[in-house]
């Protein structure tokens, strides 16, 4: 029997990106923490003994759902607020594509609200 070991998530996250017809640079700033974990229960099934692979194997494929459902939902809230705009605009605004680089913060809104600090 071979032995198997998982590559790690790069790979991957290159193939999608080029399924998809984006630049592989389009998943900047490293992975999401949701597929760093995915990679992290691969990595631990790749080398577990064969009664314990199923479990680790569903437990990756319950967030790889999470992940689908999030990123269907972030179709919808673009579709959603692009259909908004276009009734309420004189002039069409561009429909939301991928982007070319990771999104940046616009001038004026913080990067994510302040995180509380503790005694």
């Amino acid at each position: 029997m071979g032995h198997y070991i998982f590559p790690g998530y790069p790979a991957f996250l290159d193939g999608a990106a080029a399924e998809l017809g984006l630049p592989s640079h389009a998943a900047g700033g490293g992975p999401p923490a949701a597929l760093a974990a995915i990679a992290n229960l691969c990595a631990q099934a790749a080398t577990a003994e064969p009664g314990h692979v199923g479990q680790i194997l569903g437990e990756a494929a319950a967030i790889r759902d999470r992940m689908l459902v999030a990123s269907r939902a972030a179709d919808l809230m673009l579709s959603e607020v692009a259909r908004a705009r276009e009734a309420t605009d004189p002039e069409p605004s561009p429909r939301a594509e991928p982007a070319d680089e990771p999104a940046r913060n616009r001038p004026g809104r913080p990067a994510s609200r302040p995180t509380p600090t503790r005694p």
